[in-house]
C-alpha cells in the first residue's frame, strides 16, 4: 500500500492503522497516553488532532478516517460529545463518537472499547439532558469492555499499562484480516498465471510487435511500436517478479528461491506500479519495517550479517518514498545514516579495517536523506555528502568504487543518481560540470551495440546498460539514440520468462535486482514517451564532446553534445562559500504545509510554567485579536516568511490587502530583535485571515504556531481547524547566503561569541584590550576583541531571532567559514531547582535534543574549550527542544530520566552542528555554552510552586539586575581569563 493522503495526513500504509474515538475535551491526556503507546507498539494512531483541514464536511471526513483504519479503539467516559445536525451531515440525535462506532461496525472493523469507570470526576460528566443518551451507548457496548480510573499522575501509569495489554488483541486482530486480504490477493495472482497468456505467448506477442532480429532494424523502430514493445517487456517482467511471492515468500531474495533479503525487495518495491501492486507493495514495506535492526539499520544476506550502509539507505528511500516523510521505520533509517556519516559512508561501519569513502553507499544515502523530513542535520550532511562526490570525481570524469578505483559505468551511474536527486528533490546547487563530465563519460563509455560493461568484468552487461539508460533518462531531456539503442538491446536480451541475468544469456539464472532496473529504464522510457520527449535522431558515436572543449558550444551534429547542452541549462549553478548568490523569489517558490497539532496540546495544568503560562502566551501573541478572528469565523495562517521580505512574497503566497497589526512586542533592541509580524489580509482578494510572519526556521514557526493554537484553543473547541502553517525549506536552509553573512564579519581562524554580545563588549571595553567598532548589516553586527596570541574573538550580534533549528543552520555556516571555536552566552531554564535562578553559571558537557517526550538525538564528545581548561564548571546534561508549549509533565520526565540539568531551544542545536561539521571534515572547532537560568522548569512534585522567576515576568527591574549582575560573573570569572589566557 503506498503513502495515502487523508485530510493533509499522510499515513504510513505499512503500519496498522488504529483510529481513537473519544470525546475531547475530558479525555485529551488519554488520547496523547493512546497515541504514544500505538506508536510504540509500531501501529499508526489516526487521530483528529494531526488532521489538517479539508473541504469536504467534518462528519464525513471522521468517516473517511475511520474507514481507511485497519482498527478502532474507542475511549468512552461520561461526556456525550458534539451532535452534528442534519446541515453537518449527523441527524442531530447521535453524537460524532457514535456515528463513528456505527461505521466501524457496518464496515467490519476490529472494534476496541475501554471505559471510564464510575468514579470519573464530576466536572467531567455530560450534562443532565445528554445523560440518558449517553447511558445508553455505553450500555450497547462490550460489557467486558476493560475499565479504567481517572488518574492523577499525567503519566497515566495504570491506562498505559491497560492499553499494553489491548494493543496486542488489536496487533493480531489486524494481522488475521491482513492475512485473509492477503490470501485474495495470491488467488488473483495464481488465476492470472492461469490465463492463456503464458510466458511463452508474451515471448510471440514481443516478436510480433518488435521484429527484433538485429539492431540495425530495433533502432528504425517508430515510437509507437517501440512503446509497444518495451510495454510487453514490462508486463513480462512483472509478471515474474509478482510470481515470487506466495503464501509462504514474504519478499523476494537476490534470485527466484532465494530467502527474502531487504536490498532486492527495496529496489523492486521502490519501482513497482503501486496501482497494480498495491498489496504487494504494503506487505514488503511491512517485512522491511519487521526485519530493521533496532539501532535503524539493515543488513543484506548478499554481503554478510552485518550493518550495511547502502542496504539501510536503499531501505529508507523505499520507505519514504512510499509513506512519505513521516515513516517511522524511514525516520530511523535517516537517523542512523546521520549517526555514520564521517565524510561519507562507508558500507560497513562497524569495520574499522575500511577506511575509504564508499561512493555507491555515500550516492544511495544522499537520495535517502533527500527524501526525509527537511532538518538542519539532514540538509548539512546532503551538502556535505555531494561536495565528498564532486571532489571523488576522477579526472576523465567517472566514479570508481572507492578513493583511487577505477572509474567504472555502475559506479558512475550510482553517484550520477545521488547528485541529480539531490537537485531534482532539495534543490541544492551541485557543480553542474561534475553532472555535465559524469554524463559525457557514460555516453563515451558505450560501445557500439548500445551497451555498457561493469564492475566484474561483463562486457554487455544488462545491469550497467539499464542503470545508466535510467540516469540519462531521468534528467528530463530529449530522449537520446543512445538511450532507445540501449533499451533495445535490453528488450531483445530478455530471458524468456521475463527475466534478467548478469548477462545477456537465456540459460544464465535470473538475478531479481538486475530484473528490476531493466524494469526501471523501460519504464522511465515509456514516462519519457507519455510527457512528449523526443528522440534526437539516429544513433551516433561522432562529434563526442571532450573535456577539454566542455565548455564550448557543441556542434549541432552531435545529439549527445545537444543533449548536454540542453541540461547545462536545468541544472542548478554551483557558487563558492564566499560568493553564493541566492534568489530569494525563487527560494520562495517551495512551499510545505505544516502541521501544528504535531506540537502535544497541553493546559496549563500539565504545563511545568503552570499559572504563568496564559500570561508568556499573551506576550507572544495578539489574545483578543485572534479572539475577533475566530468569531468572524476567518482563518489564521502563520507563514516561515522573514517580516521584512513580507510585502514582496505576498504575491506567491496569493496574499492581498495587507494591514500591518500593532501589537507591542519587548522594548526594542540592537540584537535578537526582530520578532513577528502580525497583520490582516485576504487571500486572493475573498478569504480574510489573520497572518503572522515569522522569521524563517522549522522550529521557531511552529514555536509561534503553537502559541497562537494554545491561545485558539482557549476559546473554540475546533480551533485547530482554523489555523494553517506555511514553511518554506529552502529559505531555512539557505538563511546564511540570503542574510549576507561573510567574511565581512567572520575570518578563518576566528572565535566566535554569540549572545549576549553588547554587554559582554561594555566589560571588555573597561580593560584595555583593544576593541573595535561595529560592522554591520541588516541582519548582523560585529566587533573583534584582540587576544594575546594574536587572534581575534568575533561578538557576533545576530539581529533576528536564531531560535531552535535557526541556530543550527547558521553555527554550522559558522564552521564553514572557518571559525575555531564557538562561544554562546545567554539565558536557559534550569531544571535543578529554583535557587539556581541568576546564581549559577551553567557549562554543559552533553547535549540532548528532544521532540517532546522523545530522544531525537543525543551528543557526546563535542570538543569543549572552557571544560578543558576548568572542568569542574561542567553541570552535565543539556536538553534542548523546539518549543515552549511542549514542556509538558511527559517531557519534564524524560530530562528527569536523562539527568539533564538545563533546558533551552539552542544549545544542543548548535552542539550538534558543530559535532556535525566536525565529523565530516576531520576537523575540532570547539563550542562552549556559558548560561544562567531565568526560569526554573517545574518538576511533577513541584507543580503548585511559586517562584519569583519564570518566562512571564523575568524583565522586572529586580531581574534584570540579577542578569546584570550574572553577566558580569560569566564575564569576569570565565570569558576574560579563558580568551586571554595564552
Amino acid at each position: 500500500m503506498g503513502s495515502l493522503s487523508r485530510g493533509g495526513e499522510t499515513v504510513e500504509a505499512s503500519l496498522p492503522r488504529v483510529f481513537i474515538a473519544s470525546t475531547s475535551m475530558d479525555l485529551d491526556p488519554y488520547r496523547a497516553a493512546a497515541r504514544d503507546q500505538i506508536l510504540a507498539a509500531g501501529c499508526h494512531p489516526i487521530m483528529m488532532e494531526y488532521w489538517q483541514a479539508d473541504a469536504r464536511p467534518s462528519v464525513q471526513l471522521c468517516l473517511d478516517q475511520v474507514g481507511q483504519a485497519d482498527a478502532v479503539l474507542l475511549l468512552v467516559a461520561w461526556r456525550f460529545g458534539w451532535v452534528p445536525t442534519p446541515e453537518d451531515g449527523g441527524d442531530g440525535e447521535h453524537s460524532i463518537t457514535q456515528l463513528e462506532i456505527e461505521e466501524a461496525k457496518r464496515l467490519d472493523k476490529p472494534l476496541f472499547v475501554v471505559c471510564a469507570d464510575a468514579d470519573w470526576p464530576g466536572r467531567l460528566w455530560a450534562r443532565d439532558k445528554d445523560l440518558h443518551s449517553l447511558e445508553q451507548f455505553r450500555a450497547s457496548l462490550n460489557r467486558n469492555a476493560p475499565a479504567f480510573e481517572f488518574e492523577k499522575d499525567p503519566r497515566l501509569p495504570n491506562f498505559n499499562g491497560l492499553l499494553k495489554h489491548l494493543l496486542h488483541s488489536i496487533g493480531q486482530a489486524v494481522r488475521e484480516k491482513d492475512g485473509d486480504a492477503r490470501e485474495r490477493d495470491q488467488e488473483r495472482l495464481r488465476a492470472e498465471r492461469l490465463k492463456p497468456k503464458t510466458a511463452t505467448d508474451f515471448g510471440v506477442e514481443l516478436r510480433t510487435h518488435s521484429r527484433f532480429t538485429g539492431r540495425k532494424q530495433s533502432t528504425k523502430l517508430g515510437g509507437e511500436e517501440r512503446s509497444k514493445a518495451f510495454q510487453v517487456a514490462l508486463d513480462r517482467a512483472y509478471a515474474s517478479l509478482a510470481a515470487q511471492i506466495t503464501g509462504t515468500q514474504q519478499a523476494w531474495g537476490g534470485e527466484p528461491g532465494n530467502a527474502p533479503d531487504p536490498w532486492p525487495s527495496a529496489q523492486i518495491a521502490f519501482f513497482l506500479p503501486p496501482t497494480r501492486y498495491r498489496g504487494l507493495i504494503r506487505d514488503t514495506l511491512a517485512w522491511l519495517s519487521e526485519t530493521q535492526a533496532p539501532e535503524g539499520y539493515w543488513c543484506s544476506s548478499t554481503y554478510g550479517d552485518h550493518a550495511d550502509t547502502g542496504v539501510t539507505a536503499c531501505c529508507t528511500v523505499t520507505l519514504l518514498h512510499h509513506e512519505g516523510p513521516s515513516s517511522i521505520s524511514g525516520q530511523r533509517g535517516l537517523s542512523w545514516l546521520c549517526d555514520h556519516y564521517s565524510s561519507g559512508w562507508i558500507n560497513q561501519p562497524q569495520n574499522k579495517s575500511l577506511q575509504d569513502v564508499h561512493y555507491y553507499s555515500t550516492a544511495h544515502a544522499i537520495r535517502a536523506l533527500v527524501r526525509g523530513p527537511t532538518t538542519p542535520l539532514t540538509a548539512m550532511t546532503i551538502r556535505s555528502s555531494v561536495g565528498v562526490l564532486e571532489e571523488a570525481q576522477s579526472e576523465s570524469g567517472g566514479w570508481g568504487f572507492h578513493a583511487g578505483g577505477a572509474p567504472d559505468p555502475s559506479f558512475t551511474s550510482y553517484a550520477l543518481h545521488g547528485l541529480l536527486d539531490a537537485i531534482r528533490i532539495s534543490r541544492l546547487p551541485v557543480r553542474r560540470r561534475a553532472v555535465l563530465r559524469g554524463l559525457q563519460w557514460l555516453l563515451q563509455r558505450q560501445e557500439e551495440d548500445g551497451t555498457w560493461s561493469d564492475w566484474r568484468g561483463i562486457k554487455c552487461s544488462p545491469e550497467a546498460t539499464a542503470y545508466a539508460a535510467y540516469i540519462l533518462l531521468s534528467t528530463r531531456t530529449p530522449v537520446l539514440p543512445s538511450v532507445t539503442a540501449a533499451l533495445d538491446w535490453l528488450v531483445e536480451n530478455q530471458s524468456a520468462d521475463g527475466s534478467w541475468g548478469l548477462e545477456a544469456n537465456e540459460a544464465e539464472r535470473p538475478i531479481n535486482w538486475v530484473t528490476i532496473i531493466c524494469i526501471s529504464a523501460l519504464s522511465a522510457y515509456l514516462i519519457a514517451e507519455k510527457q512528449g520527449f523526443k528522440s534526437t535522431g539516429e544513433f551516433s558515436k561522432t562529434g563526442e564532446v571532450t573535456p577539454a572543449n566542455l565548455d564550448h558550444a557543441p556542434g549541432l551534429d552531435d545529439p549527445d553534445a545537444a543533449y548536454l547542452e540542453d541540461l547545462d541549462q536545468r541544472l542548478i549553478h554551483p557558487a563558492s562559500l564566499e560568493q553564493e548568490r541566492v534568489d530569494l523569489a525563487e527560494l520562495y517558490e517551495t512551499v510545505v504545509q505544516d502541521d501544528v497539532r504535531k506540537i502535544p496540546f497541553t493546559r496549563s495544568l500539565n504545563h511545568t510554567m503552570f499559572r504563568a503560562l496564559d500570561h508568556y502566551v499573551a506576550q507572544k501573541v495578539p489574545v483578543e485579536e485572534i479572539q475577533r478572528t475566530l468569531a468572524r469565523d476567518e482563518l489564521i495562517e502563520v507563514f516561515g516568511v522573514y517580516p521584512e521580505h513580507l510585502e514582496t512574497v505576498a504575491a506567491k503566497l496569493g496574499i492581498k490587502d495587507v494591514v500591518p497589526l500593532d501589537f507591542e512586542h519587548k522594548e526594542p533592541k540592537r540584537f535578537n530583535r526582530v520578532r513577528p509580524a502580525f497583520f490582516h489580509a485576504s487571500r486572493d482578494g475573498r478569504e480574510r485571515l489573520l497572518g503572522i510572519a515569522v522569521v524563517p526556521g522549522n522550529d521557531y514557526v511552529m514555536h509561534y504556531a503553537s502559541l497562537t493554537r494554545h491561545a485558539a484553543r482557549g476559546m473554540m473547541l475546533e480551533a485547530d481547524e482554523k489555523i494553517r502553517v506555511h514553511r518554506f525549506p529552502l529559505v531555512e536552509q539557505h538563511l546564511p547566503a540570503w542574510t549576507h553573512l561573510s567574511s565581512d564579519f567572520v575570518r578563518k581562524g576566528d572565535r566566535v561569541l554569540l549572545g549576549y554580545v553588547e554587554e559582554i563588549r561594555s566589560h571588555f571595553e573597561r580593560t584595555s584590550i583593544e576593541v573595535s567598532d561595529w560592522t554591520e548589516n541588516e541582519y548582523y553586527g560585529a566587533c573583534r576583541v584582540s587576544l594575546p596570541d594574536g587572534g581575534s574573538l568575533v561578538l557576533l550580534g545576530v539581529k533576528y531571532c536564531f531560535w531552535g533549528s535557526i541556530s543550527e543552520v547558521l553555527c554550522h555556516y559558522l564552521c564553514q567559514l572557518g571559525v575555531q571555536e564557538i562561544l554562546y552566552a545567554a539565558k536557559l531554564g534550569a531544571l535543578t531547582g529554583p535557587d539556581d535562578l541568576y546564581t549559577r553559571i551553567f557549562c554543559p558537557s552533553s547535549f540532548a535534543i528532544l521532540n517532546h517526550a522523545r530522544i531525537v538525538r543525543q551528543l557526546d564528545g563535542v570538543p569543549n574549550g572552557v571544560l578543558e581548561w576548568r572542568p569542574e564548571l561542567s553541570t552535565g546534561v543539556h536538553a534542548s527542544i523546539p518549543t515552549v508549549l511542549e514542556e509538558d509533565y511527559l517531557q519534564r520526565a524524560t530530562t528527569i530520566e536523562i539527568r539533564a540539568q538545563s533546558i533551552d531551544n539552542e544549545i544542543s542545536q548548535i552542539a550538534r552542528a558543530v559535532f556535525t561539521y566536525n565529523a565530516a571534515n576531520n576537523q575540532r572547532v570547539k563550542f562552549s555554552a556559558l548560561h544562567f537560568a531565568t526560569d526554573y522548569v517545574r518538576a511533577p512534585n513541584d507543580r503548585a510552586m511559586d517562584t519569583t522567576h519564570d518566562l512571564s515576568n523575568n524583565r522586572t527591574p529586580k531581574a534584570l539586575e540579577s542578569k546584570r549582575r550574572i553577566i558580569k560573573q560569566i564575564f569576569d570569572d570565565v570569558v576574560r581569563p579563558y580568551v586571554l589566557s595564552e
